[in-house]
């Protein structure tokens, strides 16, 4: 293209010359080039020493403060800011879990669990369990908890943390 064209002739006009120029140096397509780069990650975590009684049910915020657990979901739901995707569901005990039966950890979704849980087998020593292969869609103001069912005969381990990645 010619030099000193004013860039109000062309297309619709709707351009000015300070936009074009910011096209100088793309040597590919725009929409490729955006299409490729990382989503945004964000991470959610509530942490607080916690555990459940012998054969309960208890919920708790999967992000936002303390994880301090409660026997009904309405309490502890949280609404979400942006869609995306949860990933990476990670749960940190300060003890034991009871050799009498599991620890399970479920991400809810508008008091509903979802794929995205992990089980902490009887017996398991301390530690950090994950689930690194489900995810989660949520859209803007989803109500978001966490369910933690202890089927040990005892209480269960102690939750020190429990923390999630949202892809946006």
């Amino acid at each position: 293209m010619p030099t000193g064209i004013d860039a109000a002739n062309i297309g619709a006009g709707t351009v000015s010359n300070t936009e074009f120029g910011y096209l100088d140096g793309v040597t590919s397509s725009i929409q490729t080039q955006l299409n490729s780069k990382s989503p945004v990650t964000l991470l959610y975590q509530s942490q607080n020493a916690t555990n459940t009684a012998a054969s309960s049910i208890y919920y708790g915020a999967l992000f936002g403060g303390a994880l301090s657990l409660v026997n009904s979901d309405n309490l502890r739901r949280t609404p979400i800011a942006t869609a995306g995707t949860l990933t990476k569901l990670y749960v940190q005990t300060s003890s034991a879990q009871p050799a009498t039966g599991s620890l399970v950890c479920t991400v809810r979704k508008n008091s509903v669990d979802q794929a995205l849980t992990l089980t902490i087998a009887a017996g398991s020593a301390a530690g950090v369990f994950t689930d690194l292969v489900n995810s989660v869609s949520v859209a803007q103001g989803d109500l978001m908890g966490m369910k933690f069912q202890n089927n040990a005969t005892t209480t269960s381990a102690n939750v020190l943390s429990n923390q999630v990645l949202l892809a946006i």
